[in-house]
């Protein structure tokens, strides 16, 4: 299954490990052989990941992008119990996604915890 991306004039993008930047159009790329892409708003710095849900989504997002599932694998496994602090999230989501190497959909959840967290909708517990 091939992927659709739309870029807008002078976005960026990580593919495959590779910084890609469009010119000033917009355009439509369709990717047919599986690859690894982040555009430039998900990626996030490592001077940035200062919760245990950013840092997280900081070394998986390395793993994702570098193809280093299989060496981070006990790493990761070993910060999901950080989670555990907010009592209004379940990790079940990530585990999942992550116990079928989509990282992809992995770093999506974690996202979404990332917002909740920021916007204060999480409960945290001792």
């Amino acid at each position: 299954m091939a992927l659709h991306v739309e870029l807008k004039p002078f976005e960026r993008f990580n593919l495959n490990g590779a910084e890609v930047a469009n010119g000033p159009h917009r355009v439509r790329l369709q990717i047919e052989s599986g690859a690894r892409m982040l555009r430039e708003k998900d990626i996030m710095l490592e001077q940035d990941a200062t919760t245990p849900a950013k840092q997280l989504y900081f070394a998986l997002q390395n793993a994702y992008l570098k193809d280093r599932w299989s060496e981070r694998q006990a790493e990761i496994a070993g910060m999901l119990p950080s989670l555990t602090r907010y009592k209004s999230f379940s990790t079940s989501d990530v585990v999942a996604r992550l116990s079928e190497g989509d990282l992809y959909r992995a770093l999506r959840a974690v996202r979404q915890l990332i917002q909740a967290e920021e916007d204060g909708f999480l409960k945290t517990g001792s």
